[in-house]
């Protein structure tokens, strides 16, 4: 299962977040919380928690497992990192446009391999400044979709697909674009197999629901037998 994080203080401002590190705003937590309620009622059971290095995502996971009264400790990794903004963190998304012209910041949403302007070296958004990534070759001062590709690639292979084949229950939670570059290896035919869709479409116990920022999809491997596949944004 997908699910992306609670609403943080950067998603109630309207702000591009990437890498920052805000918390989970009160609402946040309680979308987390309402989430997991749901999921335990649903009779929904993991093996396996998976999260980003970053807090939102991590508070997101162990509100969750708590509510399914699992004593499971998510493994984090920040190859689940949202995309990292550049220049853009922190900003509003008028703000952008105002300050690096509507063009850079289309082509930053749109095209596969245009990264935002950098961050300045050394600053708070320069991942070589915060411990938890000072032991990257080349930590990025702004991805594109490609480099975001890359990496969440990598942590597919490593660590969540051979989780899926050993025949583990997998909850993966993180960030819209990151969340949708797995969906996009799901899809690819890592697990040709496999059935995407809104909860409530592969499995009648659990409703079709958006709980705020916690959005989730549910992949079932293999699938129900008949089950077509089909896609949901996150």
């Amino acid at each position: 299962m997908l699910v992306r994080h609670g609403e943080s203080v950067a998603n109630a401002r309207g702000q591009f977040t990437g890498w920052r590190d805000p918390p989970l705003t009160v609402r946040g937590v309680e979308q987390a919380r309402l989430l997991g309620a749901e999921l335990r009622r649903a009779g929904e059971a993991f093996d396996a928690v998976f999260c980003s290095a970053l807090q939102r995502a991590q508070a997101t996971a162990v509100e969750i497992v708590r509510a399914l009264g699992r004593d499971l400790v998510p493994v984090c990794d920040w190859r689940l990192n949202e995309r990292h903004c550049g220049a853009f963190q922190g900003l509003a998304k008028d703000e952008c446009k105002r300050r690096f012209g509507v063009d850079v910041v289309r082509a930053f949403r749109r095209d596969w391999h245009a990264p935002p302007p950098p961050a300045a070296k050394g600053s708070r958004d320069d991942p070589r400044t915060d411990a938890r990534y000072r032991g990257l070759a080349a930590p990025p001062l702004g991805e594109s979709l490609a480099g975001l590709a890359d990496r969440v690639d990598a942590v597919w292979r490593e660590r969540l697909l051979p989780a899926l084949l050993a025949g583990r229950r997998v909850l993966v939670v993180g960030h819209a674009i990151s969340l949708r570059a797995i969906e996009r290896r799901l899809l690819a035919g890592s697990l040709r197999t496999a059935a995407a869709g809104p909860l409530g479409a592969l499995d009648p116990r659990l409703p079709e629901r958006l709980l705020g920022n916690c959005e989730y999809l549910a992949w079932r491997f293999p699938p129900p037998d008949g089950v077509p596949v089909s896609g949901c944004a996150i």
